[in-house]
């Protein structure tokens, strides 16, 4: 039986030239079941977390049998019955019936390149697609312990990065005499890839039980591979770049430059963020890293703001009393507050305050949780603690975007001010709800005294705002 070509990941049931079984609808929790063959399939479920672990770790044979045979769709070359013809080009050439041999070589060569740039390109849409997904998973499977099928798909992960990163330095060394033997470099190149990419859509599918952080993570980091491989296939084989209809801006890569050099350091680049175990492989880890970097950022934030708030109120005579250095750089008086703006914008930076700790507070109560146990109680707690946490963090941003002066310079700022300081306040009070209330399961009491000291903290600040709002509006 003749197997068809499929695109990896696949995306819809692909026409075949002879009978084949194809998959029928794809999507995230059954995109491994439909791509292996009816022999690797389990007849009790749909789901990923049932698929054999030889049968994942065969992965590379299924991938290059299924693309031992071609689609049947018509090329250049072949008829609508899949039948080899002679192109219009050719048929009145003499040189090419000279030497067929070379022929052969060159088309080979080139459908090679382009079946590599193509894969990659596949792999890089859905991986993008992929991170446009912002849901999280209805319920944490692991916080932890990592179970064994994700163990399985990082140990996939690994092997595809090892097999890239070896074949780039060989594909390029081997592309600076001729690109001509690159035909089997490139497929072990798409290979690799394939691997990665069937890894990094184990964390997709909601029964996994991946957090957002951890996928997002995972994909970046797959992203990053496909985007270097690409590049450096574009160097060698500039024509498929044009074939693909983009702008051809690749720098050809050639035994007297070094461009194949650098693409295939930013390959080892990318492969080495994953061989270095810099990927999160459990929740607890990908989690950890989102809120230090929502912690790193809310500090930022609040340096920017500090800075003006240190600058004191401006004057509110025209003066010509400012340097004219200072006001390259920056500091003149259109970027200071009014004497009745800075109370309003000490108000806001205490409440960027009150959220970095809110922050600090939920790695304190998931680790405090996570440390009691993996239930399923104990996971969801995790999970809306660290729900909570990310909208208190990426309210930050947000509410940092409206401090810059002149607050008050028309009604539509103000009220967008007010409801931002709003916003936010919100945001911290249902996340304090949640842990003095709601929450069902016994936290350190350390925990519980700090909850309570920011929740007393963001009232205060939304008192002062709204004073100092009251006493700014009364001074228009």
């Amino acid at each position: 039986m003749l197997i068809p070509k499929f695109a990896w990941p696949p995306e819809a049931p692909t026409p075949v030239c002879s009978s084949a079984v194809t998959s029928t609808s794809i999507h995230h929790s059954s995109i491994f079941i439909s791509f292996f063959p009816k022999r690797y399939r389990q007849k009790t479920s749909q789901d990923i977390n049932f698929i054999p672990v030889n049968a994942l770790l065969s992965l590379r044979d299924t991938i290059s049998g299924l693309r031992t045979h071609k689609p049947c769709t018509k090329r250049e070359g072949q008829t609508q019955q899949g039948q080899p013809t002679m192109p219009s080009s050719t048929k009145s050439s003499d040189s090419n019936k000279d030497d067929p041999t070379k022929k052969k070589s060159d088309s080979d060569n080139s459908n090679s390149a382009e079946t590599v740039a193509n894969g990659l390109n596949v792999l890089i849409q859905h991986a993008k697609r992929d991170l446009t997904l912002k849901n999280e998973p209805p319920t944490l499977s692991h916080y932890r312990t990592i179970p064994n099928n994700l163990q399985t798909a990082h140990e996939l992960l690994l092997q595809g990065s090892k097999l890239v990163r070896a074949t780039a330095t060989k594909y390029a060394l081997v592309g600076a005499i001729d690109t001509k033997d690159h035909m089997e470099i490139g497929m072990d190149l798409l290979r690799g890839c394939e691997l990665i990419g069937a890894a990094a859509h184990v964390c997709m599918p909601d029964p996994n039980g991946c957090s957002l952080a951890l996928r997002t993570y995972t994909q970046k980091a797959a992203l990053a591979v496909y985007v270097a491989t690409l590049r450096l296939v574009e160097a060698f084989h500039p024509y498929v770049v044009a074939s693909a209809n983009n702008n051809n801006t690749t720098a050809v890569a050639s035994k007297d430059n070094n461009v194949g050099a650098q693409k295939t350091g930013a390959v080892w680049e990318a492969c080495d963020y994953i061989l270095n175990k810099m990927v999160p492989t459990r929740n607890h880890n990908a989690m950890r890293r989102e809120l230090f970097t929502l912690t790193k950022e809310c500090n930022s934030t609040m340096e920017e703001f500090q800075e003006l708030i240190d600058l004191g109120p401006r004057e509110d005579e025209e003066t010509n009393d400012v340097e004219e250095d200072d006001d390259m750089f920056g500091f003149g008086d259109d970027d200071q507050y009014s004497s009745t703006e800075l109370p309003m914008a000490q108000a806001c930076w205490g409440l960027l305050k009150v959220s970095r700790g809110n922050l600090k507070l939920a790695l304190e109560a998931c680790e405090a949780l996570g440390k009691l146990g993996e239930s399923k109680e104990h996971l969801e707690a995790i999970r809306t603690i660290h729900q909570h946490a990310k909208t208190v963090g990426e309210g930050v941003t947000d509410l940092g975007s409206l401090l810059y002066p002149p607050l008050l310079d028309d009604q539509q700022q103000a009220n967008d001010l007010v409801e931002g300081m709003t916003q936010q306040i919100a945001h911290i009070q249902e996340f304090q709800d949640y842990l003095l209330g709601e929450l069902s399961l016994e936290i350190p009491q350390t925990v519980k005294e700090l909850a309570q000291t920011l929740q007393t903290a963001a009232n205060k600040k939304q008192k002062d705002f709204k004073e100092a709002l009251a006493v700014a509006q009364a001074n228009q």
